[in-house]
């Protein structure tokens, strides 16, 4: 496989015209946008574009690539975030969120955001963005005025720096995904808050 960056400009774009098997030769990447230098950075993006996309059709019509994004729904306490076992009451009421004290209230568990992404990009074509990571939370939808997430909520900047990380490091999944806090954050109600065993109930509807 022959990289581009290697060769003077006008011998890749050369290439990139002639070759019909998409695989022969790959988009230059930062490396190869240093060589090019300010003169070729608006031809090595649009080549770079062009061979990303035909090698992605060539990918897809081998079956290497499926056709459909998966959407990840992930819980929060005790799933990404330690709740600290803390309960109402003085101990004896209701947990508030779950009931994990190996790790402190409120602390992230290792690699899990970039589990998330991972899992989110999984198989997906390099130009396809995943499915945003949709979150479940007791938090009262009533209270949304209050209780909403955010983007600059802790645990939405923890997902996107993930997929930074890993856009960065791999090429894979997207520097701008996350949760999506208008459409898919699946907040809870005031009722369960009363009715504990309604909880269960909800995250399986």
């Amino acid at each position: 496989m022959m990289h581009l960056s290697r060769r003077p400009l006008w011998v890749s774009l050369v290439l990139a015209a002639c070759f019909s098997n998409a695989e022969a030769f790959i988009a230059p990447g930062p490396s190869a946008s240093a060589v090019l230098g300010s003169t070729g950075a608006r031809a090595a993006t649009a080549l770079s574009e062009r061979t990303q996309n035909a090698a992605t059709l060539a990918m897809v019509a081998k079956g290497e690539y499926g056709e459909t994004r998966t959407q990840v729904i992930t819980d929060i306490d005790d799933t990404v975030k330690s709740s600290g076992g803390v309960r109402l009451l003085w101990k004896v009421g209701p947990a508030l969120g779950g009931i994990d004290t190996q790790y402190k209230r409120g602390a992230f568990y290792p690699g899990v955001f970039q589990f998330g992404a991972e899992l989110a990009s999984d198989g997906l074509p390099p130009n396809m963005e995943p499915a945003p990571m949709a979150v479940l939370t007791a938090r009262a939808r009533e209270l949304k005025l209050f209780l909403a997430l955010k983007p600059t909520t802790k645990l939405c900047v923890a997902y996107n720096d993930a997929a930074k990380r890993l856009h960065a490091e791999s090429g894979v999944g997207a520097p701008g995904w996350g949760i999506d806090c208008e459409n898919t954050v699946l907040y809870g109600s005031v009722a369960e808050w009363i009715l504990q065993f309604r909880k269960g109930w909800r995250k399986y509807t």
